[in-house]
């Protein structure tokens, strides 16, 4: 029977095969353009390959839309497919209709970027669906989360379709949904009970009003409920540590880590709090507590909740030790927290204007002491022979060209005929260079200085302002040094360093800040009080600097036009003058003169070292450039004895005075000079080798300066 059927079906094939083929035969190509469509004819073979293109994109297009159609009628029937009204889907439904929501929003995309009319029809249809999905999810969550007359429900599970609806499947596709969409609703759901479980159940437990029960009602839902407490004396408990733990698991029911992390700080604390202030309670009862304390810590650990107090209390065995350690470290945040109230409070202004004279002692170290480099005994100088007018005494000393060539003292003799008729400059201007004398230098013993007691430091009484924060903050640290009976302060003077260096004035304005951490009489406050002055001393020598970098030492004699102000020197000396008078003038000098004081010999040594060391560190000097180092160390040194005056010192107190004076003298006179004040014990500031620089620099190579060198070095190595 099939057989056959099967042969006739092949003979009826191969009789349609036979007219297709014979049909093929019997036309042209040209039988193909119909002759009642104008539009085909005279058309050529681009234009048509172009209307086949745009016909063949129609018809995608076409078909494309009829599947968006179809999915989305799919889509709209998937939320009620029984038409009944108030359906709900399971977590496979769910699944499967975000799938096909993420598959339509990627097919209308073209129409909605290249065609308004479609696009527009197609997006609000797109997002009628969404607002659907939406509806359901929210419908959901209703069920698995529940308030009723003050208790809070959580179910884990449903049965939806009578299929098992999992809470943590449905927030995964709840977070999958809001990924993809942006709507957050059923987050911003989520959030909104965090500060209502945080004010009904867990303030209650941490103000020792209410203890907290965890009920599983039917299964897969749990309800957590108010229960009385015991009084505050009696309130650390098993029944508290079982608060904890219920709170925790009911948390946990959400599988939520950013509640988790909402509720984490205030129930460390609290265990923390409620140990520490009923000590003697937990140490009564230390073995049924301690056990309570390491399950609740370790409930909270395993799952998720990031507790401080875990790495504090270690195990079962070590929680004797590490108790004390707690309650240590919970007296020690109370007595910073009321450190940080007092700093930011209203009390803290009113003390800081409450101001107190007293008087204190202050050491004044020794000033330097500068000894000679030891020196040779005298040696005997032979009487110089008569001079006659044929004799060829000075033949070994060289031409009378040869020496002043040496000593280079008249280079550039005239080019300040002209100064008169110069603007005066600011700068007190170059000391007269002494007259100079050829012919070698005279041979001079050296005076051997007496030897001279090592001078002692000298102490006087000074008067310094401080405020009424003194007494607060001393008070808040002895309470605490009281209560925690130990010696070691660390804790609490770093806290009150810190919250006095962000209240107090800033160090350049007020001695404040140095004068009270000093007077708490703390080895951590005084070194801290003494580090943030030396920071504001680094910057005020850093300013300094740059004054002094300005100035162009550069040998410019040749220009016609250098003068103070362009080289710089005017401007360096203004600062320099006004910085010094900017402290002065400051009230730092009402606070702690005694410490004014001491900065400005500070910046004022400060400055002539640098002066002076540009003098040393110089490859070469020329006549010009001496000048310029001279009108700068005398005008410091005079803005240095007027600024001293004005905080009783005197400028030749300086330790770098000396030095200086001869920086002066070295760069202002002959060979021949500064080897008599070198042998009548003067340069002592200046070390062998640094006076070596400076002679080498100033004067050009000679025979003359290299035994002036020799001598020197043979004087001050003897």
């Amino acid at each position: 029977m099939l057989s056959q059927r099967l042969q006739e079906t092949e003979k009826q094939l191969q009789s349609v095969n036979s007219r297709i083929a014979q049909f093929r035969l019997s036309i042209s190509p040209a039988d193909l353009i119909a002759e009642d469509v104008p539009e085909f004819q005279n058309q050529t073979l681009y234009q048509l390959d172009q209307k086949y293109r745009e016909t063949d994109l129609a018809a995608k297009h076409l078909q494309l839309l009829w599947i968006i159609k179809n999915l989305v009628h799919e889509l709209q029937v998937s939320f009620d497919p029984l038409d009944e009204g108030n359906y709900v889907c399971d977590i496979t439904e769910l699944q499967g209709i975000l799938q096909n929501i993420k598959s339509l929003k990627t097919k209308i995309g073209p129409f909605v970027r290249e065609n308004f009319i479609i696009g527009s029809t197609l997006q609000e249809s797109y997002e009628d669906i969404v607002e659907s999905y939406q509806k359901q999810l929210d419908s959901l969550f209703a069920r698995h989360v529940l308030q009723q007359n003050g208790t809070f429900k959580v179910l884990t599970a449903l049965t939806i379709n009578q299929q098992q609806h999992l809470l943590k499947e449905f927030l995964s596709v709840v977070l999958d949904f809001e990924e993809f969409t942006g709507n957050c609703n059923v987050t911003e759901k989520l959030n909104e009970l965090k500060p209502k479980w945080d004010k009904k159940l867990l303030d209650p437990l941490v103000n020792k009003k209410k203890y907290l029960l965890l009920v599983p009602e039917l299964e897969h839902e749990y309800a957590i409920e108010l229960a009385d407490a015991l009084p505050p004396a009696q309130f650390l408990s098993s029944y508290y540590f079982d608060s904890v733990r219920n709170f925790v698991t009911f948390v946990n029911l959400l599988d939520n880590q950013s509640f988790k992390n909402y509720y984490l700080t205030k129930v460390s604390n609290n265990i923390v709090n409620t140990v520490s202030e009923s000590i003697e309670v937990f140490l009564q009862n230390r073995d049924q507590l301690s056990e309570d304390l390491v399950n609740t810590i370790g409930l909270a650990s395993k799952s998720g909740w990031n507790v401080q107090i875990a790495r504090s209390l270690g195990s079962l065995d070590q929680i004797n030790n590490s108790i004390s350690r707690l309650h240590h470290e919970w007296v020690t945040d109370k007595y910073i927290n009321n450190l940080r109230v007092y700093f930011n409070g209203p009390e803290f202004p009113r003390d800081l204007q409450n101001f107190k004279e007293v008087e204190i002692e202050v050491v004044h170290e020794p000033e330097p002491v500068h000894e000679p480099e030891p020196e040779p005994e005298p040696i005997p100088q032979p009487e110089p022979e008569p001079e006659s007018e044929g004799d060829d005494w000075d033949d070994e000393w060289g031409s009378e060209e040869e020496e002043e060539a040496a000593d280079g003292w008249d280079e550039d003799w005239d080019n300040d005929w002209d100064d008169d008729d110069k603007p005066k400059s600011p700068v007190k201007p170059k000391s007269p260079a002494k007259p100079k004398r050829h012919g070698p230098p005279l041979p001079k013993v050296q005076q051997k200085p007496q030897p001279k007691p090592k001078p002692q430091p000298t102490v006087s009484v000074d008067v310094v302002t401080r405020t009424a924060v003194v007494e607060s903050v001393r008070s808040i640290v002895d309470a605490y040094r009281s209560e925690v009976g130990v010696e070691d302060l660390s804790d609490i003077l770093f806290a009150v360093s810190e919250f006095a260096l962000m209240s107090y004035p800033p160090l350049h304005e007020l001695f404040l800040l140095y004068n009270d951490l000093k007077a708490l009489e703390f080895d951590e406050t005084t070194n801290f009080a003494e580090t943030q002055w030396k920071h504001t001393r680094i910057q005020l020598f850093g300013q300094l600097n740059a004054f002094f970098t300005a100035i162009d030492f550069t040998n410019d004699d040749a220009s016609d036009v250098a003068t103070d102000d362009s080289t710089g020197i005017t401007g360096a000396i203004t600062q320099f003058r006004e910085c010094l008078e900017r402290l002065v003038d400051s009230s730092m000098a009402k606070t702690n003169r005694d410490l004014l004081r001491t900065t400005v010999c500070d910046l004022s040594n400060h400055a002539n070292t640098w002066v002076v060391n540009g003098i040393i560190s110089s490859k070469e000097i020329s006549e010009f450039q001496c000048e310029k180092f001279t009108r700068v160390l005398e005008s410091l040194d005079e803005v240095e004895a007027a600024v001293l005056a004005r905080v009783g010192s005197e400028s030749n107190r300086l330790a770098t005075y000396n030095k200086l004076k001869q920086a002066i003298l070295l760069v202002n006179n002959h060979l021949n000079d500064i080897m008599e004040h070198f042998y009548q014990g003067d340069f002592f500031d200046f070390s062998t080798q640094e006076l070596i620089l400076v002679l080498q620099s100033v004067f050009v190579q000679s025979d003359l300066r290299e035994r002036c060198i020799l001598e020197i070095l043979e004087v001050r190595n003897s």
